[in-house]
């Protein structure tokens, strides 16, 4: 069993990267006071087969320039750090909740490894910000018709198809013709740390 020293310090590190991947959609967003504390909407993005980029809509004129500038520099960083970052969100809520050590880097492995009462939980969350914010669901549908995904927005889906972004991502340059989406990322971060967050309040 992983002590609480242990948990707490896979959280800050968990933290750490949750913040540099809302510091890196500031750009492309334009929203200088990126809470990383509350739910914020990441930009969704696929690469297609064909390297060809796919991503959500913003709604700063300048932040879409701003992507057509620095896309692929910025994006691979984003998706990268926001790729570890629930990777450890995963791993964190393994040893507070199921009271287990984990490893692996397949982040929907990782979530199907959790317990039927965390997914059902982290299911909730993640819905509950949607139907909060409909336009989350509108860009995914948009995103979903533009570049031909084949996956519903659930939480089990959006790890499933960021399941290898780490891998992926980190080595984009070597692998230009792999299909590769990453989104949800800020709803699920959230579920995440929000079931962190009530469980350690429950249990303390």
């Amino acid at each position: 069993m992983i002590t609480k020293s242990a948990l707490d310090a896979l959280f800050r590190e968990a933290t750490g990267f949750h913040k540099t991947t809302c510091m890196l959609a500031s750009k492309f967003i334009g929203v200088k006071d990126f809470n990383h504390e509350r739910h914020q909407p990441i930009p969704m993005i696929v690469r297609a087969s064909d390297g060809m980029f796919y991503r959500t809509q913003f709604k700063d004129r300048r932040a879409d320039a701003q992507w057509t500038a620095d896309a692929e520099a910025y994006f691979t960083s984003l998706v990268v750090n926001g790729s570890f970052s629930l990777e450890l969100h995963l791993k964190h809520l393994h040893g507070l909740v199921e009271q287990q050590e984990t490893r692996g880097h397949d982040l929907h492995q990782l979530y199907l490894e959790l317990s039927d009462w965390t997914r059902t939980e982290l299911e909730h969350i993640f819905q509950a910000i949607s139907a909060s914010q409909p336009l989350i669901r509108q860009q995914f549908e948009a995103l979903r018709e533009e570049a031909g995904l084949q996956f519903d927005w659930t939480m089990n889906d959006v790890l499933k198809e960021s399941a290898k972004a780490f891998e992926t991502w980190r080595y984009s340059f070597e692998k230009k013709t792999v299909l590769s989406s990453f989104a949800g990322y800020g709803e699920a971060v959230f579920a995440m740390r929000t079931v962190s967050t009530q469980f350690i309040s429950k249990t303390s």
